[in-house]
């Protein structure tokens, strides 16, 4: 029996990793285990283990490696406490393979320790374009890696031209599909009325509303309250009722959640609901049914795409991803961002595009992980 451990750090890597783990669970020749680590154990970021455990999973070993104050040199030192925590839980579990999802800095220090402690990684999403510090961090797990499950063929040859072993590269899709096709989706009014007991705010998921998740950008964190509150602006120009999800705790995250308070108590947010947390079922039913997602979230190029819902995507951050014709890029400028979220909403949906896969990525990727010959822990590169 082979002994896979995964690692979950952030709301939306679980999101897509879920119907993996699920997968994996059902198998009798995989014995799973789940680590928590990051943002799922904040109460500022909504504690969201607590979702993940409400799927039914069991958290096996939870890593607190989040060092407060969001500054560039608080990542820096969380990823030193987070080689200290992983490699005791490592040594602990014992996995034969430890599966890594993406390339968040709060993920990168389990990747060192799996590397140091001999322990054959599997990296799901390497490969990818896109701006910022976490592009650079990808590529270093990638290089750490001995299995790449990646969701499109540019980045499987990016994979493969960092020297990585052809035979361990798979074109698997992304298993965000695979949530995505495996939620019935309810009617919107019925939606609506859950989403505004459980949930509360003013706006209603029954009338016409944006999504807003916004984030900062590493390598532009001195610009991040400052490219937030240009956003805030334009939302309120375009005047369309909006649902804000906070965003993640990179650099300068910190510095943007204070400016949201200012500005909520300045100019008022009436038509602005601020959440720290919504469940990844009730946000793909919010971004199945939305007029436009506005920001730089990955989730305005992958899943929405996927439904055909216009995105407004605003900055450096996704730059380079690969993405479909429902998303429309602008600067941090309060007129180009207000006119784009006019003429996405004027649009309305577009057509379905299926650039990261067809549902089916989980079963694969499991498939691989319990029979596929693992790799030599010593690698070598191919030029």
């Amino acid at each position: 029996m082979r002994k896979i451990c995964f690692v979950t750090t952030h709301r939306s890597d679980f999101s897509r990793m879920e119907p993996v783990v699920r997968a994996s669970r059902a198998r009798a020749d995989v014995d799973v285990t789940l680590v928590a680590a990051g943002s799922h154990l904040l109460p500022d970021s909504g504690e969201t283990v607590n979702d993940i455990c409400s799927l039914g999973h069991t958290i096996d070993a939870k890593a607190y490696t989040v060092v407060e104050g969001e500054t560039l040199a608080t990542m820096s030192k969380s990823i030193g406490l987070g080689c200290i925590e992983f490699s005791s839980i490592f040594e602990r579990l014992n996995p034969d393979v430890v599966v890594l999802h993406g390339d968040r800095f709060d993920l990168f220090p389990a990747a060192i320790a799996a590397a140091i402690s001999n322990i054959r990684i599997a990296h799901i999403q390497g490969g990818e374009v896109t701006g910022t510090i976490d592009e650079s961090l990808r590529h270093c797990i990638t290089k750490l890696s001995h299995l790449h499950f990646v969701s499109n063929e540019d980045a499987a040859m990016r994979v493969k031209k960092l020297g990585e072993d052809p035979a361990a590269v798979f074109n698997v899709g992304c298993p965000s599909v695979d949530a995505i096709k495996s939620i019935v989706f309810p009617a919107r009014d019925e939606f609506a009325r859950r989403f505004c007991s459980t949930y509360g705010g003013c706006v209603n998921p029954r009338d016409p509303y944006l999504i807003l998740i916004q984030h900062p950008v590493t390598t532009e964190f001195d610009q991040a309250s400052h490219q937030m509150e240009q956003t805030i602006h334009a939302i309120a120009r375009a005047g369309i009722p909006t649902i804000l999800i906070y965003p993640n705790i990179d650099a300068g995250s910190k510095q943007m959640a204070s400016m949201l308070r200012k500005m909520s108590a300045s100019i008022g947010f009436g038509r602005i609901d601020m959440f720290k947390h919504i469940s990844s079922h009730d946000f793909l039913v919010l971004l199945k049914y939305a007029s436009c997602i506005v920001g730089n979230s990955s989730s305005g190029i992958r899943e929405a795409g996927y439904f055909g819902t216009p995105c407004v995507n605003i900055g450096s951050r996704q730059s380079g991803r690969l993405r479909g014709a429902n998303v429309k890029d602008v600067t941090h400028d309060v007129d180009q961002i207000a006119q784009a979220i006019l003429e996405q909403v004027q649009h309305a949906a577009y057509p379905v595009e299926e650039l990261y896969g067809h549902g089916h990525t989980a079963q694969t990727m499991v498939e691989i992980l319990a029979q596929h010959p693992l790799p030599p822990i010593q690698k070598s590169i191919t030029f």
